[in-house]
């Protein structure tokens, strides 16, 4: 079994607490050095995890093409490792970037892949969420 870093730990928790109070500016610092960490540690989980939360921070700064870059990379690690959580998750990611960007079209095919993708993985709560959001981005057609 993999033991992780602490220092990487540490890093990833308190960035996730600084993000859950809404520091985004110090969420991105920690992460940006989490993500530095576990890539020259060529730690793949904790990669993911960067990546997935800095495209969250991102997102929510209005930054899309930083937010799809992150997003992209949690993709391509997702699918790299076999993680279908980590998959669908960063569709649905995608989907919704795809939307702030006014891409309305992309954004309805990559939140519906990501209600395929979550159905098929038995993931019934994230499937509702997803399907939510494309139910949304229906209504602004």
């Amino acid at each position: 079994m993999f033991q992780q870093d602490p220092l990487l730990t540490h890093l990833l928790d308190t960035a996730f607490r600084a993000w859950q109070r809404g520091d985004l500016r110090d969420a991105r610092r920690l992460l940006q050095r989490a993500l530095a960490l576990a890539e020259a540690e060529q730690n793949h989980d904790a990669c993911l995890q960067a990546n997935q939360l800095l495209g969250h921070v991102a997102h929510v700064r209005g930054e899309y093409r930083v937010a799809r870059r992150h997003h992209r990379a949690a993709l391509r690690g997702s699918r790299a490792m076999g993680f279908g959580v980590g998959i669908a998750s960063s569709l649905h990611n995608l989907g919704l970037v795809a939307a702030g960007e006014g891409r309305h079209q992309r954004a309805c095919a990559l939140v519906a892949a990501a209600v395929t993708a979550y159905t098929r993985l038995r993931q019934p709560e994230a499937a509702a969420e997803a399907r939510a959001n494309l139910e949304r981005l229906a209504v602004r057609r």
